[in-house]
């Protein structure tokens, strides 16, 4: 399915282009398939609704497929974390796309997060794949750089 994806050029992807091949592939059995989401628009929801939502670390196709039935198992949104080096062991195309692709096949929000991102070139590079939320890392900077 990635490479019905990518066989596609680069300018004439789009989420529309995604979400056919994830149907045509077989991927999604709904139509109603939520995609990524704003981790923001989740954690506001959850603390005005006082629930809690999972955040989990993935590296692999596997761990995803665990955390994704997890949590359509529980009906509950989920934020889906990539580490630096999980990007570094996967390749940042791959593990991006594999979590957007999972987030078409299922109803449930998911929000795909870097997790403690400390290089600020893999940050951008990773926003401009389309990850919804990041977490900046300054832990080694000084304390008034920090701020």
């Amino acid at each position: 399915m990635y490479e019905a994806f990518s066989s596609i050029p680069k300018t004439q992807r789009t989420n529309h282009t995604l979400q056919c091949v994830v149907r045509q592939e077989g991927f999604s059995d709904t139509k109603e398939a939520k995609m990524l989401v704003k981790g923001s628009d989740v954690l506001n929801k959850a603390m005005k609704r006082r629930y809690a939502v999972g955040a989990f670390n993935v590296y692999n196709l596997e761990s995803l497929q665990a955390v994704i039935r997890a949590a359509e198992k529980l009906k509950s949104p989920v934020i889906v974390q990539t580490s630096e080096s999980a990007i570094y062991y996967a390749g940042l195309g791959v593990i991006g796309k594999m979590i957007e692709i999972a987030a078409f096949s299922t109803k449930i929000p998911v929000v795909l997060h870097l997790d403690h991102g400390k290089n600020i070139t893999l940050i951008r590079k990773c926003l401009d794949l389309g990850y919804t939320s990041i977490m900046f890392d300054g832990s080694e900077f000084n304390f008034r750089k920090n701020l």
